[in-house]
């Protein structure tokens, strides 16, 4: 009996001692548990903060990108200025050289022949052996200027042909100054801007036979985003017309509606920052390298298409090139596109009137 008591209550102890272990378990593994969401937590909003804070960087890293782009623009066309300087005071510098050496020969020998005349025969009295010297006086005065013709006989005829080519540039100043002032300095400037599908165009080909003065800038691989600050050095120097190819890199990552509001957005900060610069957009070329892509210009056309209308903005539309314009690769043009691209550019310019 005793025994049977014993065992029983080692029993009923081991029952309380295994009972409390598993609250005290129980208690712990509710507490990790807690602790294990709380570091979930924390580690999720940390993986937000370096989300963020990587798209704050990769942010930065566009913008300086881009103001080291806009640097090197400016400082492209400060050399390109400094150096159009140099050649015009050159030029004013040879021309003034040979203007001094052609008139000073002349004008010393005349200066020489007049001094010789004026010493001769100075308010002196004559008299009879007097009259002699002054006869044979008079005969040395004549035959110095005798000499002195015959000298500057050569000098004269320089001096006309130097006048001759003087009235011969006064003339041509003046027809400059006649000439009318939209086809002079004050044209209307169209300023053409976009990707490398516009790097072979020729912008002299293009104003050739236009009254607008014609400039053509490319940024290859460059897409909506990057535009935005590519535009804004041309901006500054005031065009009256900008033309905006820009759209082919993007449709890769971007939908067509995406890519629409990107180009507006674009648009209306040029018709903004310009203050009075007309727009037009250049559709997308079509493409041949994949199938997806190539049905996505063709939406991208069209909602380009309503978008100029809905802004009153020009569209310049290049629907006559085809599989046949473009390159192996079945992106860029080929020869024969080039000249269909600059073709659609130049008959849309000429039906424009730029105030």
């Amino acid at each position: 009996m005793i025994r049977g008591e014993n065992e029983a209550m080692n029993k009923s102890s081991v029952n309380d001692q295994s009972s409390a272990v598993n609250k005290l378990l129980t208690k712990d593994n509710a507490r990790l548990k807690k602790e294990n969401d709380s570091l979930k937590e924390q580690i999720t909003s940390y993986k937000c903060v370096m989300s963020d804070l990587n798209l704050k960087v990769k942010g930065l890293e566009n913008e300086k990108n881009s103001l080291v782009t806009v640097i090197k623009i400016i400082q492209n066309d400060q050399e390109q200025q400094q150096a159009s300087w140099n050649v015009v005071n050159n030029r004013t510098k040879t021309t003034e050289g040979r203007n001094t050496s052609a008139h000073n020969p002349v004008g010393t020998k005349n200066v020489k022949a007049k001094e010789s005349v004026q010493q001769k025969n100075q308010y002196t009295a004559l008299s009879i052996s007097d009259v002699d010297d002054s006869e044979s006086d008079s005969n040395n005065v004549s035959d110095n200027r005798s000499d002195d013709i015959t000298a500057t006989q050569v000098p004269k005829q320089d001096q006309r042909h130097e006048r001759n080519r003087h009235s011969k540039k006064d003339s041509q100043k003046v027809k400059e100054a006649n000439i009318p002032k939209n086809t002079k300095h004050n044209r209307p400037t169209v300023a053409i801007l976009g990707d490398s599908m516009l790097k072979h165009l020729n912008p002299r080909k293009i104003q050739h036979g236009l009254d607008h003065k014609v400039t053509i800038k490319t940024f290859p691989g460059a897409g909506v985003d990057e535009m935005i600050h590519y535009v804004r050095p041309t901006l500054q120097k005031k065009p009256n017309h900008v033309v905006l190819h820009v759209g082919t890199n993007d449709l890769q990552t971007k939908s067509p509606v995406t890519l629409i509001t990107a180009i507006s957005r674009l648009g209306e900060t040029i018709t903004q920052e310009g203050n009075g610069t007309e727009l037009t957009l250049s559709e997308v070329i079509t493409r041949n390298d994949n199938a997806n892509l190539a049905d996505k210009v063709n939406v991208f056309n069209k909602k380009l298409d309503e978008l100029c209308t809905e802004h009153n903005w020009g569209l310049i539309k290049h629907d006559n090139i085809t599989k046949i314009h473009l390159n192996n690769y079945g992106l860029h043009l080929n020869q024969r596109g080039t000249s269909t691209l600059a073709g659609n550019v130049k008959q849309f310019l000429k039906n424009q009137v730029f105030d």
